[in-house]
């Protein structure tokens, strides 16, 4: 593909079904962190949400499976359906929220109080700590999308946005058309949407490569 500019445009890099599989399997759904953890890196990898949307989630954008994403990019919002093991790994994560006690608004929070150095208040030396409850943070995302991604095994480096392109190239391999996942994925221009054409050209390529030959 290329750009208006008359330049290549970079393709996104994107999971194999096998490699997005290898991936989440990284999350320990026994544990209360990988259960959420899980929740996040579906709402990623199949939902198509960035990493800012998914830490920005609240409670209430979650109904009728649902995702309301409201703090999108150019403060554009919309309305992501949810697929049958998305939703089954957000409810499951909102079941150990109620079990720990926490009633903030954000979806994806902290779980435990946890230790983060010394700070300085008001002359004295004290401990800072990050409380349960609260947002989880982007950085903390990337890390752990990382570390995900390196423990699987991938050699491609893997990021959240990753996911996003993952999700994208999956839609368009199920036969949704351009306009809707530009609408899934909240992009303004259809051109912004194009780059994932690619998916098409990859499959004509494998298509004419599997057909029969003729009897010469």
């Amino acid at each position: 593909m290329v750009a208006r500019t008359g330049r290549p445009k970079k393709l996104p890099e994107v999971l194999t079904e096998e490699e997005l599989t290898a991936l989440v399997r990284q999350a320990n759904r026994r544990s209360p962190t990988g259960t959420r953890n899980l929740a996040m890196l579906l709402c990623m990898g199949r939902c198509g949400l960035r990493v800012g949307e998914v830490v920005a989630l609240q409670t209430k954008d979650v109904s009728d499976h649902t995702l309301r994403v409201w703090r999108g990019k150019g403060a554009k919002d919309r309305t992501v359906p949810l697929d049958p093991q998305t939703a089954q790994a957000i409810d499951a994560w909102l079941v150990v929220r109620r079990k720990r006690g926490i009633r903030t608004r954000t979806l994806f929070t902290t779980i435990t109080d946890r230790a983060e150095g010394e700070a300085r208040i008001g002359g004295r030396q004290v401990s800072a700590t990050t409380q349960a409850g609260r947002a989880v943070s982007p950085v903390y995302v990337r890390q752990m999308v990382k570390r995900y991604g390196e423990r699987a095994g991938l050699e491609k480096d893997v990021h959240p946005h990753t996911l996003r392109h993952t999700a994208a190239t999956t839609w368009l391999r199920q036969g949704f058309n351009l306009r809707e996942v530009q609408k899934l994925l909240g992009h303004s221009s259809p051109a912004t949407t194009e780059v994932y054409t690619h998916v098409f050209d990859e499959d004509l390529q494998r298509k004419q490569e599997g057909l029969a030959p003729l009897a010469l």
